[in-house]
């Protein structure tokens, strides 16, 4: 059986075959608050990072996103193709540190949670 894996912006012209029982995929969730007043700025200030994450190895998917009812709330979603992937991510991350602080243009993050997951590809119901 094969199982379909929608990414990225257009699922229509970017999707990946991923085979039943193929290797986990590795999906990270993460919360961002922020001061509301300055959340627009915080989403602008990620849009670079996000671009070069998507160009990572193994890099799946990677999207900040505004909460709907929750003003001062950003979610973050990963998918990677392995933990290895993930980890490489990471420690680019850790070594661009001054990169990434001036990214962030001087928004206050009040608190940040993150959980990582391993997933099997399966068909939709």
């Amino acid at each position: 059986m094969t199982v379909v894996c929608l990414v990225g912006d257009e699922p229509e012209s970017n999707s990946d075959t991923i085979e039943e029982g193929a290797s986990p995929l590795i999906i990270v969730m993460g919360n961002y608050q922020v001061p509301f007043n300055q959340r627009d700025r915080f989403m602008s200030s990620k849009r670079e990072q996000a671009k070069r994450t998507r160009h990572e190895a193994g890099c799946l998917e990677y999207a900040f996103s505004a909460d709907a009812e929750q003003p001062g709330l950003v979610r973050l979603i990963e998918l990677w193709e392995s933990m290895d992937d993930l980890q490489a991510h990471l420690q680019g991350l850790a070594s661009n540190l001054p990169q990434r602080q001036s990214d962030d243009a001087g928004v206050e993050v009040v608190s940040s949670t993150f959980a990582v997951f391993e997933g099997e590809p399966a068909a939709v119901p």
